[in-house]
């Protein structure tokens, strides 16, 4: 096995470790066959790129550079701690500023409609207040007085 091999592999158990897991309940949530993953981390054996895309997709917010290369860091950039029932530690990803985006364009494309909507009602009132203001002021020109005693 080779030295690459073997910080992988120690990264892997780093990972367990650090999430707070048992071997076997790591290997579990990744699919491995029973004891699988035991023999493979303690018999320093190499991990097919199936067992490590099996990783990757039961803990997306490990970093597979930092898992491959040993850079940056072990937790993947947008994925933050939401709870540690215990000793696991669980992350979810964190809201990517294009789904933000998404949002507001629709907030946006909701507000619009609404100003629409609005402008409609100011319209109609603008109208409404036309047509009172023209019976005040025919009552006021027929000599009728105003409640302020004024003709």
């Amino acid at each position: 096995m080779s030295d690459a091999q073997k910080e992988i592999n120690a990264r892997i158990a780093e990972f367990i470790d650090f999430k707070g897991l048992s071997l076997h309940k790591f290997g579990e949530m990744a699919s491995f066959a029973s004891g699988g993953l035991s023999r493979a981390i303690k018999e320093h054996r190499t991990f097919s790129v199936e067992k490590l895309m099996k990783i990757y997709e039961a803990f997306p917010e490990l970093n597979p550079i930092w898992l491959q290369f040993g850079r940056g860091d072990m937790i993947a950039e947008g994925f933050q701690l939401t709870a540690a029932p215990g000793k696991v530690k669980v992350y979810e990803k964190r809201r990517l500023p294009i789904d933000t985006a998404e949002e507001d364009r629709l907030t946006l494309a909701e507000a619009e409609k609404r100003i629409r909507e609005l402008e409609k009602q100011v319209i109609v009132l603008e109208a409404k207040n036309e047509t009172l203001l023209d019976v005040v002021r025919s009552t006021n020109s027929m000599g009728m007085e105003s409640k302020d005693g004024k003709k």
